[in-house]
This record gives structure tokens, sequence and C-alpha cells, in this order.
């Protein structure tokens, strides 16, 4: 999540799709593959 706020004032949207519970047992794991992702936009 963003530095100052909380995983719930996060919207995260893969292809346009919102993905929800995106993290996993308290933020250590996550459900994208660093390597498979191009690029992240952050508004």
């Amino acid at each position: 999540y963003v530095r100052g706020g909380s995983a719930d004032q996060n919207l995260i949207l893969l292809d346009g799709v919102p993905v929800y519970n995106a993290n996993h047992v308290f933020g250590f794991l996550s459900v994208f593959n660093g390597d498979a992702l191009q690029g992240i936009d952050l508004y």
C-alpha cells in the first residue's frame, strides 16, 4: 500500500479489473509476480 494510507484506501486494477485481497500473510506475499509485470501506474 502507499505510505501514509492503509490497504483499504488503495484500488488495485489489473487490466482495468479490480483485484481484491492482493496481499496475503500480512503483506509478505502478493498475488502478483514482480518479474511478470511490465509496469505500473500510480495516481
